[in-house]
């Protein structure tokens, strides 16, 4: 599975992001205080090596001006929790069938997979509805 772009929102000091497309080599560049390391820390939390570590805390990963509105807003169902971060992978062909062994039915023919990260992760390829999944790796 191959990292081929990304896009972050609703994190520390990123509203949101552009996607970012990335290859086998890619640089982030910009000023200080620009984002460049909350970047970094959200797309580690798709795939964190401690698993508490891939947790979002509202009051410590929300843009700090507006958490008590979304906190709100939330917990009263006015709006869904943000999808801080959705990466998508190019997969290669065992890959694909290893996702079709593991959801037991024919995932498509696609080669990319979209996984987006808030409370739950969330995956979907470009022709399925989003179901939930994990890698056994």
């Amino acid at each position: 599975m191959k990292l081929t772009g990304i896009e972050i929102t609703d994190y520390k000091s990123v509203r949101r992001s552009n996607p970012i497309e990335t290859g086998d080599v890619t640089c982030l560049v910009g000023k200080n205080e620009s984002g460049k390391t909350a970047l970094l820390q959200a797309m580690y939390r798709l795939n964190p090596i401690i698993p508490e570590e891939g947790e979002f805390d509202v009051t410590d990963d929300y843009p700090r001006s507006d958490v008590e509105d979304y906190r709100q807003q939330v917990e009263a169902d006015e709006i869904k929790p943000s999808i801080v971060v959705e990466a998508t992978y190019t997969l290669d062909k065992e890959e694909v069938e290893e996702i079709e062994a593991d959801l037991a039915r024919a995932f498509s023919k696609t080669t990319r997979l979209r996984c987006r990260r808030d409370m739950r992760i969330a995956c979907s390829s470009d022709s399925r509805p989003t179901t939930a999944w994990r890698s056994r790796r």
